[in-house]
């Protein structure tokens, strides 16, 4: 009896034995299957409840213009709020050319993830005529417009013998000038074209990287004139004596810190007063089209909490622009529409713009 029962104890022990190590071989190819998952794939950044997507990676905002802009200042300012919200680092990475339509094209071909945002502004909605990229709205989602306008400033060099507004009407409709802008297309390229269109005068548009270089360019010499942002673009060499603010393209004067008024362009052009609401443009920050609905609800929240962050406010209130309404989601989303397809065919009919926008399926906005 003593026997059998010895017996029967040790299969039960070597029973238990084997049920232990397969438990323990099945928890090891677990953690293995999980640690080989790619870092920023879809199945690693989602949590047990489906609806709620947290990053665990670093994020890229990318940047269509040189370091130093408006754009750049906007992603460099809000990517602290961002980081902070989503607990990850968030790097801005700066790729110039073809007025962010390179840009354009990088973020539009990552994954739709959520870890490559575009800080963008409205020179992307030109794209379906000046062909510096094929995307439309149709392949970037805006998620949140910080800036529903801008504030470009009629500029020339303060040793240019011009110091009133009228004194530039009389010459850039006696005689030929030039322009700087930051490519054709672009933020500031857009009230500059429309502006000379709308008085009948004759421009040509010089390209640089940025809209700071476009404002260093008058500075310099090299062109006559330009329609740049007047704060974060232009206000340092306006300041220093170097160029002349002689209007600012926008519904109402602007009040500059340390120099004063600067009256609306409508006190002396008032036919512009039909383009009043898109003169300054927008910038905000986009995603490829069809990322995951989960991703951008988070994204959105944490842009939201990037905006009312201390140094945004500040940014905000400093450009003009703290009482102007800060779109998101569907809201933003359809302001980009509508801008391309105001922007896009208002260029193709002054004559700026090279392809018609109804090749790339953009229809004029009714």
């Amino acid at each position: 009896m003593k026997k059998w029962t010895a017996l029967l104890l040790t299969a039960a022990m070597t029973a238990a034995l084997l049920g232990g190590c397969a438990n323990n071989t099945a928890s090891s190819s677990g953690n293995a299957s999980n640690s080989s998952t790619p870092p920023n794939s879809q199945s690693s950044t989602e949590s047990s409840d489906s609806s709620e997507w947290t990053p665990d990676g670093p994020i890229t905002i990318v940047v269509g213009m040189a370091a130093g802009g408006g754009i750049d200042t906007m992603a460099r300012t809000m990517a602290a709020g961002i980081g902070e919200y989503l607990g990850v680092d968030v790097i801005v990475e700066n790729m110039p050319g073809s007025s962010s339509g390179l840009a354009a094209d990088y973020v539009t071909e990552q994954p739709a993830d959520g870890y490559t945002i575009f800080a963008c502004s409205s020179s992307i909605c030109g794209f379906s005529t000046t062909e510096n990229s094929d995307v439309t709205y149709k392949d970037l989602e805006v998620l949140c417009m910080p800036f529903t306008t801008h504030n470009p400033a009629i500029l020339v060099n303060a040793n240019s013998g011009i110091a009133t507004m009228e004194q530039w009407l009389d010459k850039v409709k006696s005689e030929p000038t030039t322009a700087s802008t930051a490519g054709v297309g672009s933020t500031w390229h857009i009230p500059a074209a429309l502006i000379a269109g709308t008085i009948g005068a004759e421009a040509t548009y010089v390209p640089y990287d940025s809209g700071k270089e476009t404002t260093l360019a008058v500075s310099r010499g090299e062109v006559d004139w330009t329609a740049c942002g007047i704060y974060q673009e232009s206000s340092e060499a306006i300041l220093s004596g170097l160029v002349t603010p002689l209007c600012v393209c926008a519904p109402t004067a602007f009040e500059l810190e340390g120099y004063g008024e600067v009256a609306s362009i409508l006190d002396y052009i008032p036919q512009l007063q039909e383009y009043a609401d898109i003169l300054g443009g927008w910038r905000g920050f986009a995603v490829a089209a069809g990322t995951p609905d989960a991703v951008k609800s988070k994204l959105v929240k944490a842009l939201e909490h990037a905006v009312q962050t201390e140094q945004m406010q500040t940014l905000l209130t400093n450009n003009g622009v703290i009482e102007s309404p800060v779109l998101y989601g569907s809201d933003a989303q359809e302001m980009f529409e509508k801008t391309v397809r105001i922007y896009s065919w208002l260029l193709y009919d002054l004559g700026d713009g090279t392809r018609e926008p109804s090749e790339v399926e953009v229809p004029r906005w009714d």
